[in-house]
């Protein structure tokens, strides 16, 4: 058949589709409400898509985010403590919106639409699950398009007072 061989390059194929640690310029794909049908006992959450727009081997690649919002005891967020309880999670997101400099509309869905097509830049960060063994990757320290990051004021270091 034309003595064509095709060949896998496999030195090019990464050996996980998890994006690796470091700085990226993302762009949002976009923002999906999940879990808010009635007729099903998942939990309410945001699932945000994100693509990879920095040069280099994950250019393209796609990044979800998980923002967690309905518990066990209250899967559709009826109340304001499982709001209260998922606040780490929503501040990602807020922090995703504002460094993408996204309005905020009437509601969550107009926002989300309104999303797409938004670039930030954000350090994707790993860690390992204790209850899978898996490694997962998270968007973390989200900021506008090219800013470098650096030290949160949480994360610098101590003055001493003995010096």
């Amino acid at each position: 058949l034309g003595g064509f061989v095709r060949q896998i390059k496999w030195d090019s194929v990464p050996d996980s589709n998890s994006i690796e640690k470091g700085t990226y310029d993302f762009t949002i794909n976009r923002i999906e409400v999940k879990g808010d049908d009635e007729n099903t006992d998942d939990k309410l959450r945001y699932s945000v898509d994100v693509v990879v727009e920095s040069e280099g081997t994950w250019k393209g690649s796609h990044h979800f985010q998980t923002i967690w919002i309905g518990s066990e005891e209250d899967p559709k967020a009826e109340e304001d403590k499982t709001w209260d309880a998922a606040r780490k999670d929503l501040i990602l997101l807020k922090q995703i919106l504002n460094a993408a400099g996204v309005p905020k509309m009437d509601t969550d869905e107009q926002t989300f639409e309104a999303a797409k097509g938004y670039k930030f830049t954000s350090d994707i960060s790993t860690y390992e699950s204790a209850k899978t063994g898996k490694t997962y990757t998270n968007l973390r320290n989200p900021r506008p398009l090219g800013q470098v990051g650096g030290a949160r004021p949480s994360q610098q270091p101590k003055a001493n007072p003995f010096q």
